[in-house]
């Protein structure tokens, strides 16, 4: 099993944009090409090489990370 570490960063507004990188929490490297979803949506981004990604145009509200 892989532990995840996410950092995110919530812009409010009328939609806003969750960016932030996705790292192995053992070994703090990041991880290229991972999907990221906010839970119960269909809302998501895959990370690019540097294990970062950017979600565009969410609607406000409050969302979990897991």
């Amino acid at each position: 099993m892989i532990n995840l570490l996410f950092t995110l960063i919530i812009v409010n507004g009328i939609s806003g944009k969750i960016q932030g990188v996705v790292r192995d929490i053992d070994t703090q490297e990041p991880i290229p090409f991972a999907d990221v979803i906010i839970l119960n949506t269909e809302i998501g981004a895959a990370t690019d090489e540097n294990g970062y990604f950017y979600i565009l145009n969410v609607p406000p509200g409050k969302y979990t990370d897991a």
